[in-house]
């Protein structure tokens, strides 16, 4: 297993939101919203006994177009449940996790510019646990 099959699980669950796009990258530039892209915050590397572990923290960053304030509130409260509950559908990706288990975590709200442009920002951490 590497990160690398455990991204592409995510994205896979990820893609399963309607009308949500979906990279495993950080775009420069957007052209469809909403759009969710992945970035590797941090990786540990644990060995207890026999028993090795590698443990991944990942953000997904959500954007959502912002133009008036009470708009773009109504448009974020349906994300706010989805994005995690894509993950906890299958937290072994597919069967990619055998000894393993991933979850949304953590959900920070906040802005992002993307292209000179400001979006509506929810920021999800996902951490998965894989034994080795």
């Amino acid at each position: 297993m590497s990160y690398a099959t455990i991204l592409a699980g995510l994205t896979e669950r990820f893609a399963t939101i309607s009308g949500l796009t979906v990279l495993d990258y950080e775009p420069t530039s957007i052209q469809t919203t909403p759009l969710l892209y992945s970035l590797l915050e941090s990786a540990t590397y644990t060995t207890s006994g026999q028993i090795k572990a590698r443990h991944y923290r990942v953000l997904h960053r959500l954007l959502l177009p912002w133009q008036d304030v009470e708009e773009a509130e109504a448009d974020v409260a349906p994300w706010v449940n989805a994005i995690p509950d894509a993950v906890y559908d299958d937290r072994s990706l597919g069967g990619r996790l055998q000894r393993g288990t991933t979850e949304i975590v953590e959900m920070d709200a906040g802005w992002a510019t993307v292209g000179n442009i400001t979006y509506r920002a929810l920021d999800f951490y996902s951490d998965t646990l894989e034994k080795l």
